[in-house]
Formats: structure tokens, C-alpha cells, sequence
């Protein structure tokens, strides 16, 4: 991973998108993907 990666709220949020997306594609239930959704937001909000 790029430092830069980390500093950057846009790809940050999209990297937790494709995490969404690759958990549903696996057959997650939705209250865990609701629950890697407000993870990912709460780490944005954070920094």
C-alpha cells in the first residue's frame, strides 16, 4: 500500500467500497456490510 493512499480520503473510501462490493459478492449478510460500510465512514470521519 501507498502512504499516499492513506492521506487520501477518495481513494480510502474507495478501497472500502470494493470491500463492500466483494463481501456481497460473497454472500455476506447485509447487516455486516451495513456494519464494513460504518467502519470504513467512521475511519473517514476520524482522520
Amino acid at each position: 500500500m501507498r502512504s499516499r493512499s492513506e492521506n487520501d480520503p477518495l481513494r480510502h473510501f474507495q478501497s472500502a467500497h470494493a470491500q463492500v462490493v466483494g463481501a456481497r459478492r460473497m454472500g455476506v449478510e447485509s447487516m455486516d456490510v451495513n456494519f464494513l460500510v460504518a467502519s470504513a465512514l467512521g475511519e473517514l470521519l476520524g482522520k
